[in-house]
């Protein structure tokens, strides 16, 4: 059975699609991310206080924040996927010589 590499995408709503190796390292990382909870326009629980509720810059913020880190961990289980792929297919091209 040969490893597939696949690959992962994070798209604009925070979902994301992928296969192979790559979804596998993107949802064991992924999964480690404490992400900030994306705050409702006016509310006023922490951070934010009745003196200052949370805008829609605020919430736009946080959620550019968030897609960030998220396609930060996409591109990276993309390029160890590639490089894991790549090692164990010339170890098992080493091996059947």
């Amino acid at each position: 059975m040969a490893m597939e590499a696949g690959s992962i995408e994070v798209l604009d709503d925070e979902t994301h699609q992928g296969s192979g190796l790559a979804l596998a390292l993107y949802e064991a990382d992924a999964g480690t991310l404490e992400l900030p909870k994306v705050p409702s326009v006016g509310e006023t629980g922490r951070p934010y206080r009745v003196e200052r509720p949370a805008t829609q810059a605020d919430v736009e913020q946080v959620r550019a924040g968030r897609l960030r880190a998220l396609r930060e961990v996409a591109r990276r289980a993309n390029a160890y996927a590639g490089a894991i792929a790549g090692f164990l297919k010339a170890q098992a091209e080493v091996v059947r010589q």
